[in-house]
């Protein structure tokens, strides 16, 4: 009835049970996050458990649409080393395949 009687309780109470979901869900986030990561470890493209991680923080949701690190950064490098790849393809055809077919 005290509870009823007062909404600032009430509100107070309702606080304590979210904030309570949510410290239990953000702890079973990051130990089933680090036991993936485990398995992951280290590849010839870096480490994959960090990267895991990273993207598996706090601050990170599921419902984002870019994975963790890539902005425009990235991208101008990846597009970078597209530009760098293509020239070097063109060099190779030029220095080594013949347009007459011989």
């Amino acid at each position: 009835a005290a509870v009823m009687a007062s909404p600032i309780l009430t509100y107070g109470i309702i606080g304590g049970i979210v904030l309570l979901i949510l410290l239990i869900h953000y702890y079973y986030r990051r130990l089933f996050a680090n036991s993936i990561a485990k398995k992951l470890g280290k590849d010839l493209a870096g480490d994959l458990s960090q990267a895991f991680r990273k993207s598996t923080s706090i601050w990170r949701s599921i419902l984002s649409s870019k994975p963790s690190g890539w902005g425009w950064v990235s991208r101008k490098r990846i597009d970078a080393l597209r530009d760098d790849t293509d020239r070097f393809v063109q060099r190779l055809n030029d220095n080594f395949a013949k347009p007459s077919g011989d």
